[in-house]
């Protein structure tokens, strides 16, 4: 039996010096399934992740909308500056954002009511037409309470702003 194996070792020894290529060549039969194999598993990819999509990478949200704010008319070169108009009316919008209690309170006075949540606190402002909600919790940096959001119902934050600063409580 060792002597049949390695006859055939032999032969096949001396059949690839003469044709590198004959030991690599394969059976038409071999080749034809590993092509098939290959065609069933492309195909299985797509139901796969369709039947498991827990499997498939999460897919990317869009981008965030940002609103775009209009810009304000260009004057002409030529036309005459026009009268000082109220520096109200002009008025940079204020940014709660981050802003310490102590300040929210210099600028908007004293809250309509407060409330406890948690471990902050939610302070409403009422002005004619609006309310205004800060909700205040403690500051990353420490150094007691800051605005983490707001919320203005009835106009626009900026325009409940603009009332609560002009004495409409």
């Amino acid at each position: 039996m060792r002597a049949t194996m390695r006859a055939r070792q032999h032969a096949a020894m001396e059949l690839s010096m003469r044709n590198p290529w004959a030991r690599r060549a394969l059976p038409v039969w071999r080749r034809l399934a590993q092509v098939l194999a290959m065609a069933a598993l492309l195909a299985g990819c797509g139901t796969l992740q369709r039947a498991f999509p827990s499997l498939s990478p999460p897919r990317a949200s869009p981008p965030p909308r940002i609103a775009a704010r209009a810009l304000p008319p260009r004057p002409a070169e030529a036309a005459p500056a026009p009268a000082a108009a109220p520096a109200q009316a002009y008025a940079a919008p204020l940014d709660l954002a981050n802003l310490p209690a102590d300040r929210v309170e210099a600028l908007l006075g004293t809250p309509a009511s407060r409330a406890g949540i948690g471990t902050g606190e939610r302070w409403t402002y009422r002005a004619p037409g609006c309310v205004l909600d800060l909700f205040l919790f403690p500051a990353v940096g420490g150094g007691g309470l800051a605005v983490l959001d707001r919320r203005a119902s009835g106009t626009g934050e900026q325009e409940c702003l603009r009332r609560l600063r002009a004495g409409g409580a």
